[in-house]
């Protein structure tokens, strides 16, 4: 009995081994199973085609990323220039690229990239210099050497400047009117990028102007009479179409163009002289006062002439008030400072942006910060007229060892950015506004 148990298990064991090799040579598939194909990557299994999301929610291509990252290499509070700068302009350049925006009404258009320019003028030289928001690259667009620039004015689109020289003799003001053209080597697509590839061109106008401005409008200026006295004058660029807008008994007066009608007209701010300040009509040299009687008076006004922002000075102390010429109602201002170193919004004629001293010193005031014998150091300042919303943008030290007399503000377009030169060493320096996290 236990050997027929044993054959028979011997006999399935051979008959097993047999199947076995039956099946080992000829009826297995030899082909590689499809789940582990040598040819199949990672990411067969974990896509890596996800699209980039920038900070606006927004898909963003490599070339995005690497500009996001750029620009956030790039500081707030930013120094333009390391030398004496006569004036500067920010302004936009529209790209090749576009993104979708949505409108008031709900609906995605596609609108342009646009890109702040910051434009400059070197005092030594007159050279012209252009910086980007997104860049740190500084070039300079033209090598035309016009020395001992003073001021230095733009229109808000950067392509034209007044510019005010001292000649030689230290007493005679030269003023020019330029317009920044590209030269004929250089292409118009990419003037912007090449290197004193602009130059400025244009006429020189009256010698000794008392003071002058330049806008979209044209040329406004003010030349002494032989016989006393002042005019007004507007004129095209080219200083070849004038029109007398004003006689004046008076020879120290500011000028600035409001808009295409209007003029601001004020007497030159010393403490212990009366000061005026009037609208004077471009058209037909109608006069309208706002203000007057103030003893160091110094104004600036808003582009719908509602807003004049206005200081005075009594007993070494300087007081800032706000007249709104529609109630005629004046309040105290709540920074308190010189209008010269306030910029109105180019968005908002309620919004003014204001640099001022947490503490004014008490010494005789403007003249005594005009003729440098006094420096502040300025916080700068967002103010809502309307609902008297006052922010704060910097504070003094803020972000550099540096403390600033600010002058010469200007603002950028869309109220992103902020130029202004210090007092203390004239260097141009931008700051960031948009956007601000505190």
């Amino acid at each position: 009995m236990l050997r027929k148990i044993l054959g028979w298990t011997i006999f399935v064991l051979v008959f097993v081994f047999i199947g076995f090799i039956i099946w080992l040579f000829f009826l297995r598939d030899t082909s590689t199973p499809e789940s582990f194909s040598p040819t199949q990557r990672a990411e067969d299994f974990f896509p890596t085609n996800i699209p980039n999301i920038g900070p606006d929610g927004q898909q963003t291509t490599d070339q995005t990323r690497t500009e996001i990252i750029n620009r956030n290499l790039i500081p707030r509070l930013r120094q333009l220039s390391q030398f004496p700068t006569a004036g500067a302009v920010a302004f936009e350049r529209t790209g090749n690229t576009s993104r979708q925006v949505v409108t008031e009404d709900g609906s995605e258009t596609a609108a342009r990239n646009t890109t702040n320019i910051f434009r400059y003028i070197e005092r030594s030289t007159g050279h012209l210099y252009e910086a980007r928001e997104d860049s740190l690259t500084q070039t300079r667009l033209s090598n035309t050497t016009i020395p001992r620039v003073v001021d230095a004015f733009f229109t808000k689109d950067g392509q034209r400047a007044l510019l005010r020289m001292l000649k030689e003799d230290q007493e005679t003001i030269d003023t020019l009117s330029a317009t920044i053209k590209s030269k004929s080597t250089t292409s118009p697509s990419t003037a912007s990028m090449v290197p004193d590839g602009f130059a400025l061109e244009g006429p020189y106008l009256a010698t000794n102007i008392i003071d002058a401005k330049i806008t979209e409008n044209g040329l406004t200026y003010i030349v002494p009479k032989n016989a006393g006295g002042s005019s007004i004058i507007t004129s095209s660029f080219d200083d070849l179409t004038k029109r007398l807008v004003f006689d004046s008994p008076l020879i120290n007066w500011v000028v600035s163009r409001i808009n295409q009608s209007n003029i601001l007209l004020t007497t030159k701010a010393d403490s212990r002289v009366a000061g005026f300040s009037y609208i004077v009509n471009a058209q037909n040299g109608s006069i309208e006062k706002l203000v007057g009687d103030i003893n160091g008076l110094t104004t600036i006004i808003s582009p719908n002439e509602k807003w004049l922002i206005y200081s005075l000075s009594r007993n070494n102390e300087l007081d800032t008030f706000v007249l709104n010429t529609e109630t005629n109602e004046t309040k105290k201002f709540g920074v308190t400072t010189l209008p010269e170193k306030c910029v109105f919004s180019q968005q908002n004629s309620d919004i003014i942006y204001c640099a001022g001293p947490t503490q004014m010193p008490r010494v005789s005031m403007p003249e005594s910060w005009y003729q440098g014998t006094v420096s502040l150091d300025d916080n700068l300042w967002k103010v809502d007229l309307a609902s008297q919303k006052y922010e704060e943008l910097i504070l003094d030290r803020e972000e550099t060892d540096q403390s600033f007399d600010m002058i010469k503000l200007a603002v950028s377009p869309k109220d992103e950015f902020i130029l202004f030169i210090n007092k203390k060493d004239l260097t141009l320096w931008s700051l960031e506004i948009k956007n601000i996290v505190r």
